[in-house]
């Protein structure tokens, strides 16, 4: 999708400048997932507690839970997020039997909607290879140390994709 440039960085300028504040008040748990997905489906099939795939360049899908959310311009995503993710920390409360996911609470934060018909299908795992290294154990620091370059890039399928400009 030639948004996804475009919409990641709309994303990105409108989380970092209105959401964080929300965010940050939020006390959501540790393992709180979000997953945007910029409309290439390499992350659509992915689980979250909250998250989001692109359908344009000024549209995006909300994602709570399992389930799909609104459809909402992508200059009120981050809110919309950042609301959804307070709305849940006041819905779970407090305590050891707190619901650490959104999956967890007893009614649903949104109503959910059906799928968008533009919503992209899934993408294949990027293959593991001489440049996307497997680590299905986790990685420690020494396994990092041990790489060819500083510069990494996380994939969400237990790997590290080590950038072709890398000699």
């Amino acid at each position: 999708m030639k948004a996804a440039s475009s919409t990641s960085g709309l994303l990105l300028r409108a989380s970092t400048s209105s959401c964080v504040p929300i965010l940050s008040s939020a006390s959501l748990p540790g393992r709180f997932l979000f997953v945007l997905d910029d409309g290439r489906g390499d992350l659509i099939d992915r689980g979250c507690d909250l998250g989001l795939v692109a359908l344009s360049s000024s549209s995006v899908q909300l994602r709570v839970g399992a389930c799909f959310g609104p459809v909402v311009p992508v200059s009120e995503a981050a809110a919309a997020l950042a609301e959804l993710a307070h709305a849940f920390a006041v819905r779970r409360g407090r305590g050891p039997a707190a619901p650490w996911h959104v999956a967890e609470l007893p009614e649903p934060l949104v109503p959910a909607v059906a799928p968008d018909p533009r919503l992209p299908s899934p993408a294949p795992a990027l293959p593991f290879g001489d440049r996307h290294l497997e680590f299905p154990d986790g990685l420690d620091r020494d396994a990092v140390l041990t790489l060819p370059t500083a510069t990494l890039v996380v994939t969400p399928w237990r790997g590290i994709l080590i950038p072709e400009e890398t000699p």
